[in-house]
């Protein structure tokens, strides 16, 4: 039973992050004129909550390697390092799929 509650609280901690990431998509978009659709933004909101429980994994993982039970403001910079790095390459294979059309 216990477990069932947890799953539950997850996904109502999951839903209302989606929401909210929803809510400040449309925010910022009306504040330079601009629109989006409600699935993009919907997209945008489930996204934004796998980004954010892949990094938590990694803090995690990053912390354990340094055999520390805290997570601390160079495990989250070593993710941010990470996340520079993959926004790179998706811009570099775009830019290739883009001059291969």
């Amino acid at each position: 039973m216990h477990c069932d509650s947890a799953t539950a609280s997850e996904a109502t901690v999951d839903a209302n992050f989606t929401a909210r990431a929803f809510r400040l998509a449309e925010r910022e978009a009306r504040a330079r004129d601009k629109t989006f659709t409600p699935k993009a933004a919907h997209a945008l909101g489930a996204l934004s909550l796998e980004f954010l429980k892949s990094s938590a994994a990694d803090v995690r993982a990053y912390a354990a390697h340094a055999s520390r039970d805290v997570i601390t403001r160079e495990d989250v910079g070593l993710r941010a390092r990470r996340a520079s790095e993959i926004t790179r390459v998706v811009a570099e294979r775009r830019a290739d799929a883009d001059a291969d059309a």
